[in-house]
């Protein structure tokens, strides 16, 4: 008898991947199930400000993983999909107990974004040592890292680009202002020693000119890879993210026993916050 099919199409930057595997392979696992990866969006015709790679093999040791993609429109793709006897799951319509709780024999579609750590909350572990499990790309992260380990380090991230060059993506999510940094980073040094910051962002003219602050601080390069500055990101003691997925997971994987991470309050530009922020965290 074929076995299960679990298939979850993945989209966006590296957070938005991590969040869409996790939540998929946990599923996977508790339904022993065999779990594909579809990477069809990433074929999808260049917008502005929104090239994004595939790179999840590139922060977390995965082992072998099984990947698809077609070249068919997605308006084609989802009529056959409606025409299978697949079980389409969304993001919006399941709770994290009703993905916990499901009970099927059909081939499962996910889609969505599932950005919760409750999506993946039984096979957090095993997320968590497989992140940390993973290798550097760059030798020159091995610089950073080892300034990060010899200090007590915050971790900043400054998420731009698209918010600021697409205005749609911008009207959408909202940016973090200088303001919030500023007052974040005080809530920070007003609670514990800090000997360096390091920010990251995907604007670092834009920080080299406008980030500044009484500790020393120190801006990592674009060549970085972006998953090497996910690793080192998550390997400082404390951290002041933004409304990203990407800083979430830097925050998430951090996890020192001192650790205060500090995320905005409004995460959407309509108001919303994050949906279920880590108990630690701590709002601003």
């Amino acid at each position: 008898m074929p076995k299960q099919q679990i298939e979850v199409e993945l989209s966006g930057g590296i957070g938005n991947q991590l969040f869409q595997y996790a939540a998929a392979y946990g599923l996977s696992r508790r339904l022993d199930a065999e779990l594909t990866l579809d990477l069809s969006w990433y074929r999808r015709p260049l917008r502005q400000g929104s090239h994004r790679e595939f790179a999840l093999g590139n922060c977390l040791e995965t082992g072998a993983i099984q990947t698809r993609s077609s070249r068919q429109s997605p308006f084609v793709r989802r009529i056959a999909w409606s025409l299978s006897r697949q079980l389409v799951l969304l993001d919006d319509d399941t709770t994290p107990d009703e993905l916990h709780s499901l009970q099927t024999t059909r081939d499962i579609r996910m889609r969505g974004y599932w950005q919760s750590h409750k999506y993946f909350s039984p096979i957090a572990e095993e997320i968590l040592s497989s992140f940390r499990g993973s290798e550097f790309l760059s030798p020159a992260s091995h610089v950073f890292i080892e300034l990060i380990e010899d200090s007590h380090a915050l971790g900043l991230h400054v998420r731009r680009g698209d918010y600021v060059t697409n205005p749609r993506t911008g009207a959408f999510h909202g940016i973090c202002d200088l303001a919030y940094y500023h007052r974040a980073v005080g809530r920070v040094l007003a609670s514990t020693r800090i000997d360096r910051i390091f920010v990251f962002s995907d604007d670092v003219e834009w920080c080299d000119e406008k980030v500044k602050f009484e500790v020393e601080t120190v801006i990592v390069r674009s060549s970085i890879p972006d998953t090497d500055q996910l690793k080192l990101l998550a390997s400082c003691e404390h951290h002041v993210i933004a409304n990203s997925s990407y800083s979430w997971w830097a925050a998430w994987f951090g996890q020192s026993e001192s650790q205060i991470v500090i995320f905005p309050e409004k995460w959407f530009a309509d108001g919303r916050g994050v949906q279920d922020p880590p108990a630690r965290w701590s709002p601003m």
